[in-house]
């Protein structure tokens, strides 16, 4: 998440609904040298911070990223998304 007020909303959400087996965490310098198999990255993450920090720390990024980084940065895609009317 990129901000506290964020995470905590999360928390509170996933405690109503009896998630337990979920890690929420500030995308933040704190995180750095931590390893996860899977990272669900929120809108918001700066770019460079996905590509320095959060990409070398998973196996499994998934998440949105604007056009204009996916293509400037590389990132692999898996499949084509498009949106539905």
């Amino acid at each position: 998440m990129p901000y506290e007020t964020t995470r905590r909303y999360i928390q509170r959400m996933c405690k109503d609904l009896h998630i337990n087996n979920v890690q929420i965490i500030l995308c933040n310098e704190s995180i750095k040298g931590k390893r996860f198999d899977t990272i669900l990255c929120e809108e918001g993450i700066d770019v460079e911070f996905i590509n320095d920090v959060l990409k070398p720390m998973c196996k499994n990024l998934i998440g949105f990223i604007r056009v204009d980084d996916f293509n400037k940065n590389n990132f692999k895609q898996e499949y084509k998304c498009s949106w539905i009317k």
